[in-house]
């Protein structure tokens, strides 16, 4: 299979890359200088291939402070995945952030809620690409983190459906390798809190509650129904 990778130099990219080599992919990865989404147009590729996009600007709380560009990168520049032969399948990268963040178990065909500029971007990189109706479009929406958590403490009334970025690229490496039919997919792991995530890799953390913090671009509730992306696994 052979495989084009945008962003690979990303914290997902890093993993997902030497993942799908280990598969017998043979990927390229081009760095920014040398593909840079913000000037591509038309048809790309000349044969069977798939195209994996990790590029995004993914600085939420910079997202607040530069909304321009956030939308720019994460919906204006998704046009030339669009215009891809349909033998070019398409794995866009998404995130947990386009739902509401307050019902649990949101459902791929739920309507979208993001309450930060972040989700909102992503949100509408979404919705510009199914506007097309292509089938070879893959929306995969997911959530990872460090596999050491960086910081001293971690939410314990924030649950999520997030896991390290090598439980999450190991996971889409996999599911690519399956050939799913297009459409969106929650890709995550089982429901825990971050807190609960956090402690795995390093002990050490502490109990932080979300209620105290009073940070309003987060939610209680970022779990998401997996039951589709489960059942296409099989």
């Amino acid at each position: 299979m052979n495989v084009f990778v945008t962003g690979g130099s990303g914290l997902l990219g890093r993993y997902l890359i030497p993942f799908l080599r280990k598969r017998g992919c043979n990927v390229t990865a081009p760095t920014h200088k040398e593909f840079d989404i913000t000037c591509q147009h038309g048809p790309l590729f000349s044969e069977n291939t798939v195209v994996i996009n990790l590029a995004a600007y993914v600085n939420v709380a910079l997202c607040e402070y530069n909304p321009e560009e956030a939308f720019r990168i994460n919906a204006d520049c998704l046009d030339w995945l669009t215009e891809q032969p349909s033998w070019v399948q398409v794995y866009h990268i998404s995130t947990d952030y386009v739902y509401s963040g307050v019902l649990p178990n949101s459902k791929e065909t739920d309507l979208l809620d993001p309450w930060c500029v972040y989700g909102q971007s992503k949100a509408e990189g979404d919705m510009r690409l199914l506007s097309h109706c292509r089938p070879n479009i893959h929306i995969l929406r997911t959530s990872f983190k460090d596999i050491k958590w960086p910081y001293p403490a971690a939410f314990a009334d924030v649950y999520t459906n997030a896991d390290t970025v090598d439980v999450i690229a190991d996971l889409i490496a996999s599911f690519i390798l399956k050939s799913p039919v297009g459409g969106i997919y929650n890709v995550g792991t089982a429901s825990k809190s971050l807190y609960q995530l956090a402690i795995r890799n390093n002990p050490d953390v502490t109990k932080g509650y979300l209620s105290e913090a009073r940070i309003p671009t987060m939610k209680h509730n970022l779990t998401m129904d997996l039951s589709k992306f489960l059942w296409s696994k099989q």
